[in-house]
């Protein structure tokens, strides 16, 4: 989890409306937030098993708590909850959420100083 820990800043936004409507996110709010500054944050809690994610926009920020191999509810930028689970296979991050709209995976990896995600 370590290499993912800290503040990930958008550089492109390629495919990320696809994404919001995915798991909800309204056709014309996606549209405008690709345009907006976003940010994707892993961080620790108190608890040494626990973690923070946050997806931040200018409008809304979402997340949860999770412990890696947990299911969790992380609130979704309609002001919902969904079921995700974060795991590890090979050094990638793996992410699951169960939305309205069906199941979302998630892939993530670390090279350097930049996060890849599919």
């Amino acid at each position: 989890m370590e290499p993912f820990i800290g503040c990930w800043k958008y550089q492109t936004h390629e495919n990320f409306d696809k994404f919001l409507n995915s798991v909800g996110v309204p056709y014309l709010i996606s549209k405008i937030a690709v345009r907006m500054p976003a940010s994707l944050t892993f961080s620790k809690t108190e608890n040494p098993d626990e973690y923070k994610t946050e997806l931040s926009t200018i409008t809304k920020t979402t997340g949860g708590v999770f412990k890696v191999g947990e299911g969790f509810q992380e609130s979704t930028m309609r002001g919902g909850f969904m079921d995700s689970k974060i795991w590890f296979e090979d050094g990638v991050m793996k992410q699951e959420q169960n939305t309205d709209k069906g199941l979302v995976q998630t892939t993530r990896k670390v090279e350097g100083d930049t996060m890849f995600v599919k």
